[in-house]
């Protein structure tokens, strides 16, 4: 076997070991957090993943972040509300969510789990390839965003669907924030973290699938 593909290989391997390890310590982590819902959540492959929720936890709890904007609702959306919750932080979170059913079924969860005044979930449908812009600028009107999530619009069969998100909340977000990009191992995701980051004015960090910018002055969540 050639030297360079049986170093490549087994980096990837290690690379793989590594991801596996975090997710599974994250995920001990955040079992105190899921511990004290009522209600079974759905998890699916949709997800973030257990790495990247508890690095946005450590964000909104050290660094004091006081609002969150989610592209995409989920399991997500219920364990960074219980978390802020459980440890009485002042820090609200807006998820658009394009599908009706499941933004009902989020919706109707956080209102069990008795999180609806931490979060709210706002059904926006998918124009063209991006949310309708004037229903997401009454939303977003006059908000200063701390924390964004893009995990949505669904991707489907388009694959860089979520790559407006950039021109769109470029000049919305804080002096001092972070945005968690999903899904940096697909080449539109990828391409627009460090299209952002070629703006300036960020730290780029990736780990494990998940992209990261940090603007401003933050305290280390990793």
């Amino acid at each position: 076997m050639n030297i360079f593909k049986f170093i490549k290989r087994n980096l990837d391997l290690l690379r793989e070991t590594n991801i596996v390890t975090n997710n599974i310590y994250s995920a001990i982590m955040l079992n105190k957090v899921q511990a004290q819902l009522k209600n079974t959540l759905p998890h699916t492959s949709s997800a973030l993943d257990h790495r990247t929720l508890q690095v946005i936890c450590n964000d909104i709890l050290i660094n004091n972040r006081r609002f969150l904007v989610e592209l995409g609702s989920g399991y997500s959306t219920i364990i960074i509300s219980k978390f802020i919750s459980m440890n009485n932080l002042d820090c609200k979170v807006i998820s658009i969510e394009e599908n009706e059913q499941w933004a009902k079924l989020v919706s109707d969860l956080l209102e069990k789990e008795s999180l609806d005044e931490i979060a709210k979930i706002e059904c926006l449908k998918v124009k063209d390839s991006w949310y309708v812009e004037d229903e997401l600028d009454l939303i977003m009107k006059n908000q200063e965003i701390q924390v964004l999530i893009i995990d949505g619009p669904n991707a489907g069969n388009k694959e860089d669907i979520r790559s407006e998100a950039m021109n769109y909340f470029d000049g919305k977000i804080s002096t001092n924030a972070l945005v968690v990009i999903d899904d940096v191992h697909r080449k539109a995701e990828y391409a627009m973290l460090n299209n952002w980051y070629k703006k300036g004015g960020m730290k780029k960090v990736v780990d494990n699938n998940t992209g990261y910018l940090l603007k401003g002055t933050y305290f280390n969540i990793f």
